[in-house]
């Protein structure tokens, strides 16, 4: 017999408030880090003509990055949560465990980033290409006039 897995997302109308920074690089670490301390604390801002880049560093390599707005009246980036195993086993009583839920913990609307050796402008392009994927979905499902 199979077993039907279902997911559940709560997601709460958060403002947003954290920048989400995308790292050419792979941390091996689940868990709270310093980063204001250790990271953002290094990040200088360049300013060229009518371009705003970002420089910093991770493990001695140079990086630069550059801010993504997110339209907000159309995206909203949520970071998710597996919900606690306690509070989800009480709620099941009983029932196969069987789904998972996930809750909103953050939300962000600005992605900061970062490259070591392309222009993070690159990112930028699959951002807007997703944003205009967004749009035209919108468009199929919105009711026809008659």
């Amino acid at each position: 017999m199979e077993e039907t897995k279902n997911t559940t997302i709560e997601i709460e109308n958060l403002e947003p408030k954290q920048t989400l920074h995308h790292l050419p690089c792979s941390i091996d670490f689940n868990g709270k880090a310093n980063v204001q301390q250790y990271f953002l604390n290094t990040v200088q801002e360049q300013s060229t003509n009518d371009d705003v880049l970002y420089s910093a560093s991770i493990r001695g390599r140079p990086m630069k990055g550059r801010k993504v707005d997110l339209p907000t009246h159309q995206l909203k980036g949520f970071v998710l949560v597996e919900k606690n195993e306690k509070e989800h086993d009480e709620e099941m009583e009983g029932d196969e465990q069987t789904s998972k839920q996930y809750v909103t913990k953050e939300s962000f609307s600005t992605i900061m980033n970062w490259s070591l050796d392309s222009d993070p402008k690159t990112y930028e392009k699959q951002i807007n290409g997703t944003v205009e994927l967004q749009r035209i979905m919108n468009a199929f499902h919105e009711p026809l006039p008659l």
